[in-house]
């Protein structure tokens, strides 16, 4: 009652000592089918392992890889903003665990070259207070010379006036 060709296998064996011929056939999608189901069966199975194994990666790298960079990236944008307080845990001997480091060190030797630019501002600061300091004392010394010229120019003026007068008494006296 089929109405549509199929394809079918035919296998035969020659047995010539009995003068047999024995043959066998199968429709071709029979046998197939099977292995079809199987193997469709198998192809969900892997890709259902892969779905797995790729969930398993992600969280892995997630932790181990993505979780770090971006405290990386945090403490880079602090130290960038100026906060060089901030500090990683490193623990690690990859490379992320050396990029850590770096960023510790680089935290560590921005905030070792503020001290010490606080620290020659404060010795500015002071150096500066001592010479205002010497500056005000010389000018006072400064101002107590020029009374003491001016008074001794004064005295001067005074004793050449009155030699003068003398010179002048005399010679009219004369």
């Amino acid at each position: 009652g089929e109405t549509a060709p199929r394809e079918k296998v035919v296998a035969y064996q020659e047995f010539a000592d009995w003068g047999w011929l024995v043959a066998g056939g199968a429709y071709t999608e029979e046998v197939t089918r099977e292995f079809e189901r199987l193997r469709n069966l198998y192809m969900v199975a892997v890709l259902l392992a892969l779905a797995i194994v790729a969930g398993v990666l992600y969280l892995i790298i997630r932790r181990t890889v993505a979780q770090p960079l971006a405290e990386a990236s945090r403490l880079a944008q602090r130290i960038a903003t100026g906060d060089l307080t901030g500090r990683l845990v490193a623990g690690r001997r990859d490379e992320i665990g050396h990029l850590i480091d770096a960023m510790n060190g680089i935290s560590d030797g921005l905030s070792s070259v503020v001290r010490r630019v606080r620290e020659g501002c404060d010795q500015i600061a002071t150096a500066s207070g001592e010479i205002a300091s010497g500056n005000r004392d010389l000018s006072a010394r400064t101002e107590q010379q020029a009374a003491s010229v001016e008074e001794t120019a004064s005295s001067m003026e005074e004793l050449t006036s009155t030699v003068r007068q003398n010179a002048d008494n005399a010679s009219q006296a004369n």
